[in-house]
């Protein structure tokens, strides 16, 4: 998969990785993890898959929120991620 390649080309340890489906006019999502975290000192990378500005805010070990300066308009679309450490 695409995080499997990125882990193999970066030094780093996966921890978590998933998808978040933004709706036409969202701008903001939470992401729950599928586990916890063991701390909040990892580092979130959001994809996007539209012209926009993304950053993270409210790290947790539970999860945190993906935000996007534009919405994606349409039909909406699908933001990845995946934690490092």
């Amino acid at each position: 998969s695409f995080f499997d390649t990125l882990s193999k080309i970066f030094v780093f340890n996966l921890t978590n990785a998933g998808s978040a489906s933004f709706g036409a006019a969202d701008t903001s999502k939470a992401v729950t993890f599928d586990g916890r975290e063991p701390d909040a000192t990892y580092y979130p990378i959001p994809i996007v898959t539209w012209n926009t500005k993304v950053w993270v805010t409210s790290l947790a070990v539970t999860g945190f929120t993906m935000n996007v300066s534009d919405a994606p308009g349409g039909a909406g679309a699908t933001a990845y991620w995946i934690v490092c450490r």
